[in-house]
């Protein structure tokens, strides 16, 4: 059964009034339509307002077309290049490229209601959540191995795992079992982190949980044999844990003062929301804390190991 693009999105009111002002003699392009529009058509996402462009999979428009989608984009407040093939860091815009990075990918033509000079199809929600685990996956590969956990920048996509799990319904040893065959592919850096990652997005759990939670998996388990683990109610389940000292140290010696002070003011508490920052202070220390487990090698001057 063929299915309609919706015809009350912007962007496909967009896309309608392009393929009225191209030239006759452009012919018929296809599109194979990924990301946040495809999000929407099949339905993941509901909020209109979260489509501003069309990512498709397919060879680049010519500069002249180019120019059209500029101004029909500063027509409908879309922006330039809304309708783009850049989907993929690598560069890549054909299929069977895109496909080495992501695995198979899988797509549904859809009506267009008559449009001349392109045929729409879109991705569905297993090459979705596909597309969805290799880009958590490619920044969880600098997120893990960083000395100071920097900022991750695609935290909607955990919301998007969600809503494709839970529209599946996809269970938890499916999803498992998708990330294990993409891992044996070679389609995954991280596959661990990403594990953990979508495994936690999937139950609903907050971007700061999941990251919270990837970041203690991937530190060294002696990292945490020196905090006070807790489940104090008051507190969220936090755990008690001295930091604030060896960032105001200068050295690592310095910190180990620092550390040993009688005055010290006793631990500062945090939530689970602060476990990035204490990796962080970790890693400054120690130079030596990777996602390969690897051990703390400055016990001596470690104020987190002193």
């Amino acid at each position: 059964m063929t299915r309609l693009l919706p015809d009350d999105l912007l962007v496909t009111r967009a896309l309608v009034e392009l393929d009225n002002l191209i030239p006759a003699g452009f012919g018929k392009m296809p599109l194979k339509v990924v990301g946040g529009y495809a999000l929407l058509v099949r339905g993941v996402r509901t909020d209109a307002y979260e489509a501003t462009d069309i990512d498709y999979i397919g060879r680049p428009l010519p500069t002249e077309i180019r120019r059209i989608v500029d101004d029909v984009g500063l027509k409908y407040g879309l922006g330039p290049d809304w309708l783009n093939n850049d989907v993929m860091l690598s560069g890549a815009t054909d299929i069977d490229e895109i496909e080495l990075s992501t695995g198979p990918l899988h797509f549904d033509e859809y009506d267009t209601g008559g449009l001349r000079h392109f045929t729409v199809e879109v991705a569905d929600d297993a090459s979705l959540l596909r597309m969805k685990l290799v880009a958590i996956d490619t920044q969880m590969a600098s997120f893990v191995d960083s000395r100071d956990h920097g900022d991750f920048t695609r935290g909607k996509d955990f919301a998007d795992i969600a809503r494709i799990c839970q529209r599946a319904p996809l269970s938890r040893g499916a999803l498992e079992s998708m990330i294990e065959e993409m891992a044996e592919g070679g389609y995954l850096i991280e596959p661990g982190a990403t594990l953990t990652a979508a495994r936690l997005a999937a139950e609903g759990r907050s971007e700061v949980e999941i990251l919270g939670d990837v970041a203690r998996s991937a530190s060294d388990d002696d990292l945490y044999e020196d905090f006070d683990f807790d489940d104090d109610e008051d507190h969220d389940g936090g755990f008690d844990v001295v930091y604030e000292y060896a960032d105001s140290a200068d050295s690592p010696d310095d910190a180990g003062d620092i550390w040993d002070r009688p005055h010290a003011p006793p631990p500062t508490h945090v939530t689970v929301s602060a476990v990035s920052r204490i990796v962080a202070s970790h890693s400054e220390w120690c130079g030596a804390l990777t996602s390969k487990g690897t051990r703390c090698k400055r016990r001596g001057t470690c104020p987190f190991h002193h």
